[in-house]
């Protein structure tokens, strides 16, 4: 029941505990869709995401990782302690497909994912509940761009990518992606974003006031990615206006990056340490270069930190 509410909110990760050294790390569950034909992975052919209940997280062992080097160690069969799930970002929420009478849903929205290495497993989560949920917008159309740093890492073969292929498969169009290899010298880059995000406003385009605090981007510097959780129940939506003070449809095109800790700093900025919380912290980096020099970015698009 904890997974299937999990998976219902939008993004979520476990915590999983090195019981040797008491280290702990977080990681995001990949959405079983491409594993068994009918987009769940769970074998029982009814196409529920979370039917079996299980937990499949994608893992790099690092050189120096304890945890992922204990995961690396164990044998089939062998008990794990998770906690969790921790909930993350309602990306619906965000892009305002539908927050009730508070916010009403609002039209058509754009998302773009950047991922590099095993962050493509946020990308993967957030692809599930914007397109495939029963919260998903069917105007919403997703772009993820995912770095890798080896060819092996993205090619045919690769477990991922399937998954990839399958969600464009059943987005009717609404999904697409492509990939980066360092080491055949392509990355992403400014133009890239550009690209992907569009330099001007889209038709219909309103800039919501900032006394929203679900759906502004000011408010957002000071939020971690658990204000989500927080707000549940109490209306996540308080106030969508316009310049003029009429009520308008709330939610943002969504502009979001998972890697590493320097990818995210090279093109969001890093998060920030306050209150014992890691918050969010201003948009700096490359995509903070690019809305100032494209305002519309800055206006119509919420930076999500993963």
């Amino acid at each position: 029941d904890a997974i299937r509410a999990a998976w219902a909110h939008g993004l979520w990760s476990v915590e999983v505990k090195q019981p040797q050294l008491q280290v702990a790390r977080d990681y995001t569950p990949l959405p079983t869709a491409a594993l068994d034909g009918d987009g769940d992975g769970d074998g029982d052919g009814d196409g529920d995401v979370d039917g079996d209940g299980a937990v499949r997280l994608l893992i790099r062992r690092m050189a120096r990782g304890e945890v992922s080097g204990y995961l690396a160690g164990l044998g089939v069969g062998d008990a794990v302690e998770l906690r969790g799930p921790r909930l993350g970002f309602d990306v619906c929420g965000r892009a305002g497909l539908g927050d009730g009478e508070d916010c009403p849903a609002a039209g058509a929205r754009r998302v773009v994912f950047l991922a590099g290495g095993t962050g493509i497993a946020s990308a993967l989560q957030a692809a599930e509940a914007l397109l495939f949920s029963g919260r998903a917008g069917g105007g919403v159309e997703m772009e993820v761009v995912w770095a890798n740093r080896r060819r092996e890492d993205c090619g045919e073969r690769a477990a991922v990518v399937g998954m990839l292929e399958e969600m464009r498969a059943r987005s009717g169009g609404r999904f697409s992606y492509v990939c980066t290899v360092d080491e055949e010298g392509s990355s992403i880059d400014a133009r890239a974003i550009t690209r992907a995000t569009g330099d001007a406003a889209p038709p219909g385009h309103t800039v919501v006031s900032d006394a929203c605090r679900y759906h502004s981007a000011k408010k957002l510097v000071v939020s971690d990615d658990r204000d989500d959780d927080d707000a549940a129940g109490a209306g996540k939506c308080c106030r969508c206006e316009d310049g003029h003070g009429k009520r308008v449809a709330g939610g943002k095109n969504l502009l979001m990056v998972s890697g590493p800790d320097g990818f995210i700093e090279r093109f969001t900025g890093a998060k920030v340490w306050a209150g014992g919380k890691e918050l969010q912290g201003p948009v700096t980096g490359v995509i903070g270069e690019l809305g100032r020099k494209y305002p519309a970015l800055a206006q119509d698009w919420l930076v999500l930190k993963m």
